[in-house]
């Protein structure tokens, strides 16, 4: 998987020596993979990533992860913390937005946001090849999931 837990992550500042540290990452990794360059976003700091579940066209639950203090990963690799949460009506909406876009019959998709600078929810990921869907903070999400499975295997 691309990218899976921070992998290949590189935090840098705009400044001599941190583009320096940032063309060395590129050239090294440039040549064999794709590479995605995103702003930094304090929130993730502050509040955390933000993901929202959709098992069979239904959002199931959310989970809230939380990096260790200093940190930017939200991976429990690295020491982040996750809990339920319950979405706000505007993260509802800006996922909804984000999965109006995707055609077909999807199975299940997790849509992650992070909070801006004003605290207005960004869309960062939406994945539909998830391998965490985070059952352990809502146990009955998965019967949403074999549900919708049995039904499209008929």
């Amino acid at each position: 998987m691309i990218g899976a837990t921070s992998r290949e992550t590189l935090r840098f500042d705009v400044t001599r020596a941190g583009l320096e540290r940032a063309t060395n990452h590129v050239e090294r990794l440039l040549p064999a993979e794709d590479l995605l360059l995103q702003p930094y976003l304090a929130g993730v700091e502050k509040d955390g990533e933000f993901s929202l579940f959709y098992l069979d066209g239904q959002l199931t639950h959310g989970v809230q992860k939380l990096p260790r203090p200093g940190d930017y990963r939200s991976q429990d690799d690295f020491g982040a913390e996750d809990r339920s949460w319950e979405p706000t009506a505007a993260q509802i909406d800006v996922a909804q937005q984000a999965l109006g876009c995707i055609e077909g019959d999807w199975l299940y998709a997790r849509v992650d946001l992070l909070s801006g600078d004003a605290g207005e929810p960004l869309l960062i990921e939406l994945e539909l090849v998830e391998p965490s869907l985070f059952f352990r903070r809502a146990p009955r999400a998965a019967a949403t999931l074999v549900r919708g499975l049995a039904r499209r295997l008929g």
